[in-house]
């Protein structure tokens, strides 16, 4: 089965099938489209092949004007055989196929209007065909993840940074702000948006106090940060009072290079499941700090590490399954490939930024052989990456497998760790403490 696009005004048409195409004006598209005088070349839209069967057609860009069946299509729409597809004034005739005129591993197949030009075209895909057979006798060279378009998915990244952080009380049922403060250094991460529709980040890049690490426990203590210390007087005050009354709420700035977003931590969705509420201090002056548990005793291993929201658009980036992560671990080259805002010394945003690697073995004896711990893997990660996808080839194609963590500062070997894919679907906000204890 494949699709064939018919510009509706010249009568050419182009044929496609399982794979996706972008339509715009940039190198990279499938079907490219006037662009206008002194206007920068992008992407406008995508046709995705749907699970199941069928097709999806997305809007890349705010400014582009797509409309289906005579409906603008705001971020994406299913298409129908026969729907009319207008994309800036390029029209075309959407026809779903399943007769031979198309061979799908022929990719995007052209067909211009005209008897000399079709002529021309069939004997170049019969000699496409004929050096694609005798590829086939030949030794295929490896994919590489350094060849794959990873530029594609830039626009499915976004910086990330916590700017305020507001301490909330319950008056019959109003909350009202009780403090505010804006952090001394404010948290920057990377935040992406997948496939489906989710933008998922590091926790600690939303509570830039779950997962502090200088505090050396006393009260009053220089190295008690002041977002640390309202999130531990929501904490002792819903823990002595037997319920919520406190809760302490940042509020996160997402920007990319065309967007901006205000989002509420709360907005986020997190698995509460692996915290743990410490009580510090005395019997007489409890306070209770909840921090992520660690696994194996590394501070730097905190598979909970993960927050979640459903944002209403969809992005480029494919989430890999249980089944794909377990593929990708039990490849001979597991090269990974970091995406993200890493924070230079100068603070000036030179947009997304890729580092390379490689990843250690995985794990897999968690619940239901899931990955029980972090995958710990080695690349040159900075402060700003928490967040960042970590990006693999799985079957030819980019795949997130996991999202960074943070950096092992025991290590000497550029060793970090990220939470695994695997993690970003089960983040839950009804999951209860597993831990309370005194140290």
């Amino acid at each position: 089965m494949y699709y064939r696009l018919k510009n509706i005004d010249t009568g050419d048409c182009l044929l496609a099938g399982a794979r996706r195409l972008d339509i715009g004006h940039t190198p990279s598209c499938g079907l490219r489209t006037e662009c206008g005088s002194g206007e920068e070349p992008r992407v406008l839209a995508s046709i995705l092949p749907r699970k199941g069967g069928g097709w999806i057609l997305t809007r890349r860009d705010d400014s582009a004007r797509v409309a289906l069946a005579g409906r603008p299509v705001g971020v994406a729409a299913a298409i129908s055989p026969g729907d009319e597809i207008d994309i800036d004034g390029t029209r075309l005739r959407f026809t779903v196929h399943t007769d031979g005129d198309y061979d799908p591993a022929a990719g995007v197949v052209y067909r211009r209007r005209g008897g000399r030009r079709r002529g021309i075209l069939v004997a170049i895909v019969a000699v496409a065909a004929i050096v694609a057979a005798a590829a086939l006798l030949l030794p295929r060279p490896r994919a590489s993840l350094r060849e794959a378009d990873l530029d594609a998915l830039d626009a499915s990244l976004y910086r990330i940074v916590a700017d305020s952080v507001y301490l909330l009380r319950d008056s019959s049922g109003i909350e009202i702000v009780v403090a505010a403060i804006e952090p001394d250094t404010r948290a920057s991460g990377t935040a992406f948006l997948t496939a489906d529709s989710l933008l998922v980040t590091a926790r600690h890049c939303i509570e830039p106090w779950i997962g502090d690490e200088e505090w050396d426990g006393t009260p009053g203590s220089p190295t008690l940060s002041a977002e640390l210390a309202l999130a531990i007087e929501a904490e002792t005050a819903n823990r002595l009072a037997g319920r919520e009354i406190y809760r302490v709420r940042t509020r996160c700035v997402l920007t990319s290079p065309t967007e901006r977003h205000e989002l509420y931590s709360t907005d986020f969705d997190v698995d509460r499941s692996r915290d743990q509420v410490v009580c510090l201090g005395t019997d007489a002056r409890p306070m209770y700090m909840r921090s992520i548990v660690p696994l194996a005793h590394r501070s730097d291993m905190e598979l909970g590490d993960v927050a979640v929201m459903a944002f209403g658009a969809a992005g480029a980036l494919h989430v890999a399954s249980a089944d794909e992560l377990r593929a990708f671990d039990a490849s001979a080259d597991r090269e990974i490939a970091v995406a993200g805002f890493p924070v230079t010394d100068s603070r000036i945003d030179t947009g997304v930024s890729r580092t390379w690697g490689n990843s250690q073995h995985i794990d897999f004896s968690g619940r239901d052989g899931t990955p029980a711990g972090c995958i710990q893997m080695s690349a040159a990660v900075n402060a700003g990456n928490s967040g960042g996808p970590v990006l693999a080839l799985i079957d030819g194609e980019p795949r997130v497998v996991g999202l960074v963590s943070k950096a092992d500062r025991r290590s000497t070997q550029g060793t970090f760790w990220a939470v695994p894919a695997t993690e970003i679907h089960s983040a839950a906000t009804a999951q209860p403490d597993t831990l309370i204890f005194r140290r």
